[in-house]
């Protein structure tokens, strides 16, 4: 979280305002996070938390569990969330 500043698009201020992007490459970021990932993204209700690391993405929750009745849905919004960057990088 240290050492780069947020990145913000102007074009889609909610997703601006709801999620803090960072990362080293911003031009990279910027190119990955197409409009139809920024508007999944703003779509989104309740939290998520994904991380990634070259070919690795980590998606949690931050600060709690998830409930095990919430278990079902919690994999699959982080399927959805992983298989939207999986197509995005498919494409370039």
């Amino acid at each position: 979280m240290l050492g780069y500043k947020d990145i913000d698009f102007d074009r889609n201020p909610e997703f601006s305002k709801r999620y803090l992007l960072k990362g080293p490459d911003e031009t990279a970021i910027r190119k990955l996070f197409t409009p139809d990932i920024l508007h999944y993204f703003e779509k989104r209700t309740g939290t998520i938390n994904i991380e990634t690391d070259k070919n690795t993405i980590i998606v949690y929750t931050s600060g709690r569990r998830v409930n095990p009745k919430d278990l079902r849905a919690f994999i699959t919004s982080a399927s959805e969330a992983v298989n939207i960057f999986k197509k995005a990088t498919n494409e370039f």
